[in-house]
């Protein structure tokens, strides 16, 4: 049950990754320079981290790096997500000019992506599952941006349900290719369910979803090194490091995320860079 929470989790926020890309008017070389200095650097700076505190084989960090890990496995351990989104950022543009076309022609131009991919993994066993499993939320989020959220979604809550239940007891990990209905069906129907109910939240909620949205990345990078240090700290101490992460791991890299990109983002528009 955790590994499905898990999944429809990642593929909420990739579905909203592609949401956030619709509205956007900038031009070809605005949108690559912005994630260049806004994803990609600090995602090479953790991989830093990651290599010097030995988290992980230190050949998918470097494959990472070079935005290659996804498409030869193994990729890196939590980096892994970062490298996907960056492949997706990619051909966002691509996407984004077709849905202004035409909706129907990017269904089809994204199932054939999606088959393809799904080829070249049956044929040469290289591609991460995982590209496969979240491309579609993906384009559900391309597909759902510049548009209010449907009203009627409580058929695709029913058919997440049946999916949820058809695969519950099939996944072996968070790879495995059966996923990919759940996490499409899963996050679309938490995307729908709660987007329209957003304006009802109270100023003081909504200020801090946004502050916990604007730590986020940075929370993701950083989490796993925090951890390390605590659960190096549990064994010195003889401490149950489930105690330290939750209540010093998790406070600890909210803070210091929240702050790290508020740097980050003065040291960036100091130097116009983004």
């Amino acid at each position: 049950m955790t590994l499905m929470v898990t999944v429809s989790a990642l593929g909420l926020f990739v579905l909203l990754s592609g949401y956030l890309q619709g509205g956007r008017g900038r031009n070809l070389f605005d949108f690559y320079r912005r994630r260049f200095w806004r994803i990609y650097v600090p995602f090479v700076g953790a991989s830093l981290i990651f290599l010097v505190m030995n988290i992980g084989d230190h050949l998918p960090l470097i494959k990472g790096v070079f935005l290659v890990a996804m498409l030869d496995e193994p990729a890196a351990v939590t980096l892994w997500f970062i490298n996907m989104i960056m492949l997706f950022y990619l051909c966002a543009p691509a996407l984004l000019w077709v849905r202004r076309k035409s909706l129907t022609l990017l269904l089809i131009i994204s199932a054939i992506i999606l088959l393809g991919l799904l080829a070249a993994d049956w044929f040469w066993k290289v591609l991460d599952n995982r590209l496969m499993i979240y491309f579609p939320c993906f384009v559900a989020g391309i597909v759902l941006s510049g548009s209010p959220p449907p009203k009627a979604v409580w058929p695709v809550v029913l058919v997440a349900a049946i999916a949820c239940v058809a695969t519950l007891s099939a996944p072996i990990n968070g790879t495995d290719i059966v996923l990919l209905p759940w996490a499409v069906l899963a996050s679309i129907s938490v995307f729908c369910l709660t987007a329209g109910r957003l304006d009802d939240l109270s100023d003081t909620a909504t200020m801090w979803i946004e502050r916990a949205a604007y730590a986020s990345f940075f929370a993701y990078l950083l989490h796993r090194p925090v951890y390390r240090i605590l659960e190096a700290l549990s064994a010195a101490i003889g401490l149950d490091p489930l105690i330290l992460i939750v209540a010093l791991g998790v406070p600890t890299t909210a803070v210091a995320a929240y702050f790290l990109q508020q740097g980050y983002d003065r040291l960036l528009a100091s130097a116009r860079l983004a």
